[in-house]
């Protein structure tokens, strides 16, 4: 388990950081759902 936790066999890091690309296109996408809600409530 250790040699999990310290990153073994080279697998260290994670996803790359929000680039303001993707923060753009995912606040369209939450902005697309939460009208879509919207409607559906009305």
């Amino acid at each position: 388990m250790a040699d999990l936790r310290a990153g073994a066999d080279g697998m260290m890091g994670g996803p790359a950081p929000f680039t303001k690309a993707d923060r753009s296109r995912f606040l369209q996408a939450l902005d697309e759902a939460l009208v879509k809600l919207e409607r559906v409530g009305r």
